[in-house]
């Protein structure tokens, strides 16, 4: 739960942009646990939405709670407590893992709309409107009539302007087909979250030859040490610079022939997995030491005229952030 707090001012921007309940779950976000009562406003969407969802097996077995729980008003006592585990359905939280599916879902509608247009960005946030993702429930579900499809003249009102869609999404690996012959679509939900973390590998690594590299190797994952040059289409002394410099970042391990004298050749083999476990932890001793600044800074006073104070926030903002897309895992 602490970890969580990270997180929470992305939670409330994507509520309070969505939402107009979000006053309510901003109370039961603080909260972490409810009463119902204490809340006149409509929040029937959010529950809708699986993001806030009523106590059903009492409160023992949320976020180790046992005897306090915060209505902000109230404080109860055991008699209090043991009378909530009676009658469970009294109280709201947060279903965090089904609101960091959409905060991904953000992200990667957001990156389709940077590569590709606003249509395609438009299209995913259709499809994760979808139960069952086929290219009819797709077109009932636009927000709008007057999306334009590539040639910027046709509006898309056909089945087959989402099926040209289809083929973008399924290259990038964000959707797949179901089964052969049903023409019913899955959402890849690791595959998508794995796009957003290479976009912001290829923002942190500066040299161009490393990023095509990059992007090679998380297409195909390992590569014979004497076909890298081929397939990158690089200068060879570009592609050793660059080979030398993912594999000393962790990005690519080298493989070396098992027997002494075996003629087969060197692989280097994408290490994307383990790599984004070490930024995870190298994002969490940033944000520890950003804590600390924060922390000496607000002890002095004066934090709104205080020029590093303003800085740290916004480093303890980015590291967040990164954060949130480079330990989330399916």
């Amino acid at each position: 739960m602490v970890i969580r707090r990270l997180f929470f001012n992305f939670y409330i921007r994507y509520v309070f942009d969505r939402f107009e309940s979000h006053k309510s779950f901003l109370k039961i976000l603080v909260s972490g646990i409810s009463k119902i009562d204490n809340y006149k406003e409509n929040i029937e969407n959010l529950k809708q939405q699986g993001i806030i969802k009523e106590i059903n097996d009492g409160i023992n077995n949320h976020y180790g709670i046992q005897k306090e729980v915060s209505d902000h008003n109230t404080n109860y006592d055991n008699n209090n407590i043991n009378s909530v585990k009676k009658d469970s359905k009294l109280f709201f939280l947060i279903d965090f893992d089904i609101l960091d599916n959409f905060l991904i879902d953000f992200y990667v509608s957001d990156f389709l709309k940077r590569r590709y247009s606003i249509s395609m960005q438009e299209i995913y946030k259709s499809i994760c409107k979808c139960t069952i993702i086929t290219p009819s429930n797709i077109l009932n579900n636009l927000q709008s009539t007057k999306l334009l499809i590539k040639d910027g003249i046709t509006f898309i009102h056909d089945i087959n302007n989402i099926e040209e869609y289809f083929k973008y999404l399924i290259n990038l690996g964000i959707l797949r087909k179901d089964f052969d012959g049903i023409e019913n679509y899955k959402k890849k939900v690791d595959q998508s979250l794995d796009l957003i973390k290479i976009e912001q590998l290829n923002k942190i690594i500066k040299d161009p030859g490393s990023k095509r590299l990059l992007n090679m190797f998380y297409k195909i994952e390992s590569l014979l040490d004497s076909e890298v040059l081929r397939k990158s289409l690089l200068q060879s002394s570009q592609v050793k610079k660059s080979l030398i410099l993912l594999h000393k970042f962790g990005i690519l391990n080298l493989e070396f022939p098992i027997n002494e004298g075996s003629k087969h050749p060197n692989l280097w083999r994408f290490n994307f997995n383990e790599f984004t476990k070490g930024i995870s932890k190298e994002l969490s001793n940033l944000i520890e030491k950003s804590l600390e600044n924060i922390n000496k800074d607000w002890d002095t006073g004066n934090i709104y005229e205080n020029e590093s104070f303003l800085i740290e926030i916004s480093k303890f903002h980015y590291f967040s952030e990164k954060f949130f897309i480079f330990s989330k895992k399916f």
